[in-house]
């Protein structure tokens, strides 16, 4: 559990005899705390029904008012399965899931729970649903070598890919810049210790608002008509896209390039730093629904990003 990015409590299944995590974290380590607005980070989707007196885990988080709940898999458990992150969209508390690459992992360390709960109930005699689209959209950064000289921006792939059977349709992109100031609140300080030593304090730093700045390609710009499911795919050169103006990086012998002087702030970039916040919208025929999938990206190489998604 996290809020304002402190960590509140970490809890596990199994603390206390038949307790779920969520019970142990908000009953246990935080009875008193105030919790709402907070973002939780689950391996396994919360639980939505439990043997009376005990009280199903969604039911708690709704009345903590948590603000957001992020989640590795799925419940394997019909009785459950999507169930959960339902009732929490719609208790209007955001839902996400791990990366693709956590969620196998996640999915892997719990094979043996997934495996019993099948033989359990075959899936041929199983209904599940999922309120969720599969669908994948991986951000690929060019490689560049040690001392490569590159004379535009670095390229950057995104590739959505759709896992589901259903095929996606009508996905779109908008985009919009983001202008902040750099400002060290305390300078990094080295210190030299014995023995040839040193030590480095990073020192404080924040990034403060500067000015929104609107797409400036119109509303939205089409990427795929359609992707077919079952892994089909789509990729797309953000550099080479009129709505975006990457940095390209400091040359050698340049200020913050290679052999060059330093730079008192981030290489290939000026004084202001710049953001790309990233809007795909695309319709899910299975679902008969259309989502978005933001992502927050930088300006420079290597791109750095958070993302999310939802309805």
């Amino acid at each position: 559990m996290v809020k304002n990015g402190e960590v509140l409590a970490i809890a596990h299944r199994g603390e206390g005899e038949g307790d779920h995590a969520e019970y142990i974290a908000l009953e246990k380590r935080l009875p008193d705390a105030a919790v709402a607005g907070s973002t939780i980070y689950t391996t396994l989707e919360p639980c939505t029904t439990r043997n009376h007196p005990k009280i199903p885990c969604v039911d708690r988080l709704i009345e903590r008012k948590v603000g957001r709940v992020v989640i590795g898999m799925l419940d394997p458990d019909p009785r459950i399965t999507g169930r959960g992150q339902r009732k929490l969209r719609k208790a209007n508390i955001i839902t996400d899931l791990f990366p693709h690459d956590l969620m196998a992992e996640v999915e892997d360390l719990n094979r043996e729970f997934t495996r019993a709960l099948e033989l359990l109930a075959p899936e041929s005699t199983v209904q599940t649903v999922s309120a969720y689209p599969q669908v994948d959209f991986e951000f690929k950064p060019e490689k560049i070598l040690v001392g490569e000289v590159l004379s535009r921006p670095p390229k950057l792939i995104l590739i959505v890919r759709d896992r589901g059977t259903a095929r996606l349709k009508e996905v779109k992109l908008r985009t919009t810049q983001y202008q902040f100031d750099f400002n060290a609140i305390v300078p990094p300080i080295v210190t030299k210790l014995p023995e040839g030593k040193i030590r480095i304090d990073p020192g404080k730093y924040e990034l403060i608002f500067n000015k929104r700045i609107p797409p400036a390609m119109g509303t939205e710009q089409v990427l795929a008509r359609s992707i077919k499911g079952n892994g089909g795919e789509k990729r797309i050169d953000l550099s080479e896209m009129k709505s975006f103006r990457f940095v390209t990086p400091p040359k050698p012998g340049e200020p913050g390039g290679a052999g060059g002087p330093p730079l008192n702030q981030l290489a290939g970039e000026s004084a202001d730093l710049r953001f790309y916040a990233i809007r795909v919208t695309f319709l899910d025929t299975g679902l008969n629904r259309r989502f978005c999938y933001y992502k927050v990206i930088s300006c420079q190489e290597p791109y750095l990003y958070l993302s999310t998604i939802q309805a």
